[in-house]
């Protein structure tokens, strides 16, 4: 009997080893994807008329969530604004700490959290193809983000300044991200 408890006591560790091992993979996985995300961040073109900068991030966004689905996606998201928060430069503005998320356009970070889950999901679900998730994903982000710009600078001018520029280049993202990942063949990890 003995013997037989002993196996099973091996079963049980080696599947907390595999268990492990996935998991650091994950963190991995995320802390680079984090750190992609913050040097796509430094990829901007600012705009005279707003405070909100044309950037990368919202095609990282799309990519990650496709690729690593909902959870890792989202705690890759989680870990970048942590990172912004103790000071990191990995915003777009330059600016660290809680000073990014008092600017008027702090509302877009917050909607690139929700956006990662919810395109993530979407994707991993089979609900919506990924060209239509990333739509889905990209109004969230506006839906978080405008209404903390049009605090600082009222509705009309987050909408001139925080969303019509942005449409032309966000579905111009949307197209080259489905594209890149067809054409790559990335498939959701498991």
């Amino acid at each position: 009997m003995e013997k037989s408890s002993f196996k099973g006591g091996e079963m049980f560790s080696i599947k907390i080893i595999t268990k492990s091992r996935e998991l650091l993979k994950d963190l991995l996985l995320c802390f680079t994807a984090s750190i992609a995300m913050g040097i796509l961040s430094k990829i901007f073109i600012p705009l005279f008329f707003t405070p909100v900068p044309l950037t990368l991030q919202t095609a990282m966004i799309f990519f990650l969530s496709a690729y690593m689905g909902s959870r890792r996606a989202s705690f890759t998201v989680l870990l970048y604004l942590f990172e912004g928060l103790i000071g990191l430069p990995v915003f777009a503005s330059g600016v660290c700490g809680i000073a990014a998320f008092l600017r008027p356009s702090s509302g877009y970070l917050i909607g690139f959290l929700v956006a990662a889950y919810v395109i993530g999901l979407l994707v991993e679900k089979k609900v919506l193809s990924k060209i239509t998730a990333f739509l889905v994903g990209n109004i969230i982000i506006y839906i978080f983000g405008l209404p903390v710009l049009a605090a600082f600078l009222g509705w009309k001018m987050a909408i001139i300044g925080g969303l019509l520029p942005f449409i032309p280049g966000d579905l111009i993202k949307i197209f080259a991200t489905t594209r890149f990942l067809e054409k790559f063949g990335f498939n959701p990890i498991k």
